[in-house]
């Protein structure tokens, strides 16, 4: 068990779920799906008809969400208008 687990650490990285995903961000199939079609969620990629996610890209399609949180924030507390 141990070299199985040793092997995917090499492997690369590592993939999320649909049902993963509905967990993580506390949302259905469906609105991750809407999501997707409306270009606000990253694409997946398919395997055997079943998407997947590189945990990386929602990685990092978090940290999107936040840093525009974060300059939304920084711009009201300015005053300023864009």
């Amino acid at each position: 068990m141990s070299n199985i687990v040793h092997i995917s650490q090499n492997i690369g990285q590592s993939i999320c779920t649909l049902e993963e995903v509905c967990i993580h961000w506390g949302k259905s199939k469906n609105t991750i799906h809407r999501w997707i079609r409306s270009g606000k969620f990253p694409r997946p990629f398919y395997q055997a008809g079943k998407p997947y996610w590189l945990t990386e890209d929602i990685r990092a399609h978090q940290s999107e969400l936040i840093r525009g949180r974060d300059l939304k924030t920084a711009h009201k507390s300015t005053g300023l208008k864009s």
